[in-house]
């Protein structure tokens, strides 16, 4: 499949999945002020706002994560070599992970 089909293939997917979000009873001078914030961007209000949604769902995101980790067990034992050994444990994890999305076997 050629590069402008997938795009467009992927351009259409995403705006089967949009949806219309509307806010009621924001003050004026709030409009006013994200519109010139919108203005000073060289965008759309649309687009800004859109950009703004797309930050605060990232940030969301983002301590969601954060709260699903496991956090490192502390005990008396903090050694540079117990540090190093959770930070290759850690990433031998995530490499799995990554080789399982990917559909690969782990050379490990």
């Amino acid at each position: 499949m050629s590069t402008s089909k997938i795009l467009h293939a992927n351009l259409h997917a995403n705006l089967l999945r949009m949806v219309a979000i509307q806010v009621r009873d924001v003050p004026g001078a709030i409009r006013d002020d994200l519109m010139r914030a919108a203005r000073e961007r060289g965008q759309s209000l649309q687009v800004f706002l859109r950009e703004v949604l797309e930050v605060e769902a990232r940030k969301s995101r983002n301590r969601e994560f954060l709260r699903s980790i496991a956090p490192i067990p502390v005990s008396g034992e903090r050694s540079s070599d117990r540090i190093a050994e959770l930070i290759r444990e850690g990433r031998g994890e995530r490499d799995g992970h990554i080789m399982d999305a990917l559909g690969k076997p782990d050379d490990s």
